[in-house]
């Protein structure tokens, strides 16, 4: 069973007619897969099923790079003649056609809120594309002496890194349109670029063979003494072209010739998360020991865990039992998936209220917020600027509530019990507020003659409508949960009663 081993082949299928070119596997959800060819297609996969979703058509020449924006509801590719396509994968049609460049297209990005992308090619510049004509922001950016073969956003938007082949990489500022910074530690060209979530720091995968990492506060490269390999999973893939990690799963998709293959590392049974899977499983009983080395290695991984300050502490004479260590290592594990939850709700929450430049929140921009809120699809992040905006509830329009309902709708499939009570109170002080104004709307006959707000307001109402209907088929199951979530899921029903 494929599930009892460390690493194993989750499909194989056969992508293009002729050789695959590219991919890209959707970071939302980890679900969908993109491919480009040099059959000239563009083709769309649920990860798992053997046959197309999409197949797209447009270019007339080899598809050399891929990409999906941060909803996985679109996919830009560009080809070796410099042509960039951008497909709305609903309705499977092509909203952008450019020709930004006459050479190869060897890498496209989608900014993580922006509606633009970035693109690197051959003839030795990356540009800047509106997503629409209508919302065009066409910039060239000159500075590489060869081709940029990796172009990345930074995950806040405000910066965008290139690496090309003449081994350089260099750091935008977008809103300057300036270079911040020139990295030219790599001694062969750059093949890939990553960002880690939630600390400014970047990786960088060289042709020299050799991976960096660099401080984007100090610019400067951390050095390899302070890395450490903690293990090694020898995985079949050939041509390895992409990887993510999705609940506790690493997934690797490679190519050879036309065909794709995809590719599952277990994490749970690679260090170091599986000795502390493996402490975990123990709780606070003794350990048992097979060998004088598993014990030994154990030790080591739990002094390590317990950090820098206990490790400096002076040796006493009272021994700690291994069920104590147990409880120390477990509290510790707890302590810094706690630590690094904690810090990406603040940078989620500091890139909410700050999308690029444009300090939404300090320019009373609520539906900037909230789009970039959906975006972002973290309960807590919503909770807590949901939480913010009640005692601002005042500067919420019948407008904004067409946007703001959907994100209070998902906030009820959360299974905390703060996300849940936050939302009903939220969505009770909007049924109190918009409640009559959709009922008379709604309840109106057709107004005479042309009246574009009456039409407009109406268009918003029926909006508001359809999404109370959803958040009426959570109630009864809130109101069997008991507490004050209950009673506030049955305020909300009686309202809607009154109100739908």
């Amino acid at each position: 069973m494929a599930t009892g081993k460390r690493a194993y082949k989750l499909q194989e299928f056969v992508a293009h007619s002729s050789n695959v070119n590219c991919l890209k596997i959707g970071r939302r959800t980890s679900r969908v897969l993109v491919t480009g060819g040099e059959d000239h297609k563009v083709n769309l996969w649920a990860i798992g099923k053997p046959n197309a979703l999409l197949s797209l058509s447009g270019h007339t020449s080899a598809v050399e790079s891929v990409s999906f924006d941060s909803s996985e509801v679109m996919v830009a590719a560009g080809a070796a003649s410099g042509t960039i396509k951008l497909w709305d994968l609903e309705e499977a049609k092509i909203v952008r056609d450019s020709n930004g460049s006459r050479s190869n297209c060897m890498s496209v990005d989608f900014h993580p809120f922006g509606e633009f992308f970035a693109s690197g090619s051959l003839d030795t510049n990356h540009r800047k594309f509106g997503i629409s004509e209508e919302k065009d922001a066409f910039i060239r950016i000159k500075g590489h002496t060869r081709g940029v073969n990796a172009i990345r956003f930074t995950p806040d938007g405000r910066w965008v890194v290139s690496g090309g082949e003449d081994n350089s990489l260099k750091l935008w500022d977008l809103t300057a349109g300036k270079l911040l910074h020139d990295f030219k530690y790599h001694e062969g060209q750059i093949q890939c670029i990553d960002f880690h979530p939630h600390e400014f720091l970047l990786a960088t995968g060289s042709a020299d063979k050799t991976v960096k990492f660099w401080d984007l506060e100090t610019f400067e490269l951390i050095g390899s003494a302070d890395l450490r390999c903690h293990d090694t999973v020898d995985v079949g893939w050939s041509r390895l072209s992409d990887l993510n990690i999705h609940e506790g799963k690493l997934l690797g998709c490679s190519y050879n010739q036309s065909c794709v293959g995809v590719w599952v590392v277990d994490l749970s049974r690679v260090e170091p998360y599986a000795i502390a899977n493996a402490v975990r499983l123990n709780g606070h009983s003794e350990p048992k020991s097979t060998s004088s080395n598993s014990s030994v290695r154990t030790e080591s991984v739990v002094k390590a865990n317990m950090g820098r300050e206990v490790a400096q502490c002076p040796p006493k004479k009272e021994t700690v039992s291994a069920s104590d260590e147990d409880a120390i290592a477990d509290l510790t594990e707890q302590h810094e998936q706690f630590i690094n939850a904690a810090q990406s709700r603040l940078t989620k929450l500091q890139l909410t209220v700050s999308v690029g430049s444009s300090r939404l929140w300090e320019r009373n921009d609520i539906r900037g917020v909230i789009n970039a809120m959906e975006k972002m699809s973290d309960h807590a992040v919503s909770a807590d600027v949901i939480n913010v905006l009640m005692a601002k509830v005042d500067i919420i329009t019948l407008d904004l509530c067409t946007c703001l309902l959907p994100l209070l709708t998902s906030l009820l499939e959360s299974k905390m019990d703060r996300h849940l009570g936050v939302s009903l109170d939220m969505l009770l002080k909007l049924v109190k507020i918009f409640g009559p104004v959709i009922h008379s709307t709604l309840s109106a006959g057709p107004s005479v003659g042309v009246d574009l707000q009456a039409e407009q307001r109406l268009e918003r109402c029926n909006l508001c409508f359809i999404e109370l209907e959803k958040v009426k088929r959570f109630l009864p199951s809130l109101t069997r949960r008991g507490g004050s979530i209950a009673k506030t899921a049955q305020e909300l029903k009686l309202g809607l009663q009154e109100m739908l």
